[in-house]
């Protein structure tokens, strides 16, 4: 097979596994999180790398029949956890404790595009030292804030 060929079923292997596994009412989650972590200013420049992660939640509707349940196309929160493997010496890896809000923007009652805000704790491997980890320079701490849309 064709190198082009293969990263393009890997990709689209990757994308479809992305999908969300729930039972029943939205009840337990798994998620598989493919992507990369982008250099967004000058301190992380050589910080840059793919990103494989795995999440596990649990989730509940939040209003089912009400006006919220109509409006937000059956919004349900949520907590969960995650753990992520940043290909890249200097970045280590992060385990996260959050919760989140789900709510539907369009879509009917069997499919609808969603959003998600998420807010928690992160725990990385590796951050900032002087000696071991110099190149390093925007990650300070082990314990950190974690938000994702």
């Amino acid at each position: 097979m064709p190198s082009g060929m293969r990263k393009a079923a890997i990709t689209l292997s990757l994308l479809f596994l992305t999908a969300t596994v729930a039972v029943s009412q939205h009840a337990w989650t798994f998620r598989v999180y493919p992507g990369f972590l982008a250099a967004h200013h000058e301190d992380m420049q050589a910080m840059g790398s793919h990103v494989l992660g795995f999440e596990a939640g649990r989730e509940w509707r939040i209003d089912k029949d009400g006006a919220l349940a109509k409006n937000q196309k059956q919004p349900f929160a949520g907590i969960g956890i995650n753990h992520l493997r940043m290909f890249n010496d200097i970045n280590g890896n992060v385990s996260a404790l959050f919760g989140y809000y789900d709510a539907g923007i369009s879509g009917n009652e069997k499919t609808s595009l969603r959003f998600r805000l998420t807010a928690g704790v992160g725990l990385l491997s590796k951050q900032w030292d002087a000696f071991t980890n110099p190149k390093n320079r925007a990650i300070g701490s082990r314990l950190n804030g974690m938000m994702q849309p």
